[in-house]
């Protein structure tokens, strides 16, 4: 698998983890699941995928030149 999938990979489970799960937990609204197709999380998800794909680039960049 490429760098890039890697970190999309990585910035999709960050995605359901963060915003769908720990912090609406521990906000005392329970889990968002139902919620996560919303205009908000859809965008949150957008921004954890070119986080990731970033990082797994710039990580792929980087250990190529090892």
């Amino acid at each position: 698998m490429s760098g890039i999938g890697i970190g999309l990979t990585y910035g999709v489970i960050w995605w359901v983890l963060g915003p769908l799960l720990i912090m609406p937990t521990m906000m005392g609204m329970g889990p968002q699941v139902g919620s996560a197709l919303s205009q908000m999380n859809v965008m949150s998800l957008i921004g954890h995928l070119m986080f990731g794909a970033t990082a797994g680039a710039a990580f792929a960049l980087l250990s190529d030149r090892r």
